[in-house]
């Protein structure tokens, strides 16, 4: 990414670790309602889970985790890029962080990785990030064959 548009490193890596913490609240908090959830979201793996929790619960696992991060006095840029992690036209301040996450899941969907649907990534994002998409998946197949290289090098460290 271009130095300019480029996230603080550290805030981007919480931002990503912590993008779906609403969801594990909402599974240990209100069990009843995390399984409706669940059930409804697997009935209709087409739509994004965002629509789904909306009808149900008129809330989103995104929201929840902002206002987490929020009490826990994170910094803004990880409260709004875990809040507006599927809006690629949001355009505050901190929109970096949420573009960031938001390709992230979409390039990971796009290669079988993670659920949801899968969909076009508008161009607009890689824009918005300074980003060409055939980096952006070169990186990603780089990412992954580092990560199936370290599963072969823990099966056989298991296996010693």
């Amino acid at each position: 990414m271009p130095a300019e548009l480029r996230p603080r490193p550290g805030l981007v890596y919480l931002t990503g670790l912590l993008h779906n913490f609403g969801y594990l609240i909402l599974a240990h908090v209100f069990p009843p309602h995390f399984s409706l959830v669940s059930r409804y979201i697997e009935a209709n793996s087409h739509l994004h889970h965002e629509h789904v929790e909306k009808q149900i619960l008129n809330v989103t696992r995104e929201q929840i985790g902002a206002w987490l991060a929020q009490t826990w006095n994170l910094p803004d840029e990880v409260s709004t890029g875990i809040r507006f992690q599927n809006a690629p036209n949001y355009q505050e301040e901190h929109n970096n962080y949420a573009h960031l996450i938001d390709l992230t899941l979409r390039v990971m969907r796009t290669n079988g990785v993670g659920d949801g649907p899968k969909g076009t990534i508008p161009y607009t994002l890689y824009q918005q990030l300074g980003l060409e998409p055939q980096t952006v998946q070169d990186a990603f197949t780089l990412i992954q064959t580092k990560t199936d290289e370290m599963q072969e090098l823990e099966s056989f460290l298991k296996a010693s």
